[in-house]
């Protein structure tokens, strides 16, 4: 692994909160340590997430999940609280969609 990205995996991982970065097609491009551990703790298997669609991972998401990831990707940050069916438990989260360029 090249030393940047071997800086980049060690500064997100130092990230307490799960995190994870999607593409305009809400495709998941990187995942922190955090990430693993909070799908660990809901009994989901996200490993393998990279490649793979937000909804693909989370079928469960309600659809204006859809809406505020596509809010992000415009430009606007989105807070969101919420009680999500996961597997039959009900999960409250708060999430940050948080707009990146790449400029």
């Amino acid at each position: 692994m090249p030393e940047i990205e071997r800086l980049a995996s060690l500064t997100l991982d130092a990230i307490d909160r799960p995190l994870h970065v999607v593409d305009a097609d809400l495709v998941i491009r990187v995942f922190n340590a955090s990430f693993i551990d909070w799908c660990g703790q809901l009994g989901l298997a996200c490993g393998g997430a990279i490649g793979k669609t937000v909804f693909e991972l989370f079928p469960f998401l309600p659809p204006m999940v859809r809406d505020e990831y596509r809010r992000a990707l415009d430009g606007e940050t989105v807070v969101s609280i919420d009680e999500i069916d996961i597997l039959g438990k009900a999960v409250i989260t708060e999430t940050r969609k948080i707009p990146l360029s790449h400029g």
